[in-house]
């Protein structure tokens, strides 16, 4: 759209790329600092440890992001009318402040998932003294940042209490690239690679971590262990990976199979080879988070197996576009039913229902101009 855009950012730590020459970095300040170029966009990436089970690495990591972005951003990057910055987490909106006052330029803070309620209700955190200078830096960012833009309507409700001003507090979904995820054939390379073609596909494809809950899925695969047809299929990485594979081994689960993390290109083929896409967000998360791969798997035709509570921001989107089912976690004799009433009808018409709905709603277009309106709105607010 003609704007001119520079990032600040970590080096890949996540998941390490699996060819790093699509977007070579070049080091600076020693190696604290690396630049590369995404399209037309400068990329300054910080240092920072790979990812790990060690909390305090983490951390250490994370403080270290916030320093260098900083300091990146004062002495590397030139002159600046808006910056947009995402959360979690949560202290990214004060270095965008940070950087907001050095440059002299509003900031428009992206809540992805609310914090620290995420934290408390995942048992990370509990209320207390930590819990309660997270919510005044809440407070902080949310009072200081030009808008404040949620992905979901329950969140936007619970931002705006929070918000001493609730106009500032705008709804743009999460987008997809309608153009990159499409349907693909069942038949495809990877259910051929993996065995999968000929059987009904039930596929988690993502972070396995706390705020999934997987565990559920696999009681619904042990409730349908004798159904040689069904089989269940976890693709990725994450800190519950591994306890999840040993609980399908201790059960001799035969019909769940665990596949590595996957090139991006792959996805489009990974959910064709899906007849179920679960998307699962456990009941405490609720109201602050919607897994933004539901709009992926809408993208990709296929019918998505929402496992969250009913009156969910995920349940309402569900509900919205037709696109797939809805089971609330807590019963895995629910889920396997719900699964083998699925399997019994096979129907795609959810998944077309669910394409068009991402198609009129959350085309990464669309959304892009949205955004391009709020940031146009930030920059006229300064003159």
């Amino acid at each position: 759209m003609g704007w001119d855009v520079v990032v600040v950012t970590t080096r890949p730590h996540y998941n390490p790329p699996t060819n790093p020459t699509i977007q070579p970095l070049r080091p600076l300040w020693g190696g604290l600092l690396a630049t590369s170029a995404f399209r037309r966009a400068t990329v300054f990436h910080t240092a920072i440890p790979l990812k790990g089970k060690s909390v305090l690495v983490r951390i250490a990591g994370w403080i270290g992001f916030h320093f260098l972005s900083v300091t990146a951003a004062a002495f590397k990057v030139g002159h600046v009318d808006v910056i947009l910055s995402p959360s979690p987490p949560l202290t990214i909106g004060v270095a965008a402040w940070m950087i907001g006052r050095l440059k002299r330029a509003p900031f428009i803070y992206n809540v992805q998932e609310l914090f620290p309620d995420t934290a408390v209700s995942l048992g990370a955190l509990r209320e207390g003294a930590l819990v309660g200078v997270l919510r005044r830096i809440e407070r902080f960012i949310y009072a200081h940042a030009f808008a404040v833009t949620t992905i979901a309507p329950r969140m936007a409700e619970t931002v705006k209490k929070r918000v001493g001003d609730p106009r500032k507090v705008r709804l743009i979904p999460n987008f997809v690239d309608t153009d990159i995820i499409t349907p693909r054939p069942r038949d495809n390379s990877f259910s051929r690679q993996f065995g999968l073609t000929g059987r009904f596909t039930v596929v988690y494809a993502g972070n396995m971590g706390p705020a999934q809950g997987l565990e559920a899925v696999l009681d619904a695969a042990h409730l349908t262990r004798d159904l040689r047809d069904i089989v269940y299929v976890f693709v990725g990485e994450g800190t519950s990976r591994d306890s999840l594979e040993r609980a399908a081994a201790l059960r001799k689960l035969s019909n769940v199979i665990f596949i590595p993390q996957q090139p991006y290109d792959r996805v489009p083929d990974i959910y064709g080879a899906s007849d179920l896409c679960v998307v699962p967000l456990v009941q405490s998360m609720a109201g602050e988070a919607v897994p933004s791969k539901v709009y992926r798997i809408m993208a990709a035709e296929r019918c998505v197996l929402a496992l969250t509570d009913k009156d969910s921001d995920l349940a309402s989107v569900i509900r919205d576009s037709g696109a797939g089912i809805v089971v609330e976690p807590g019963s895995p004799q629910v889920l396997a039913s719900t699964i083998i009433m699925a399997a019994n009808n096979l129907d795609n018409s959810s998944g077309r229902r669910g394409r068009a709905y991402v198609i009129e709603n959350a085309d990464r277009p669309r959304i892009v101009r949205k955004y391009a309106e709020l940031l146009k709105e930030a920059v006229r607010s300064q003159s």
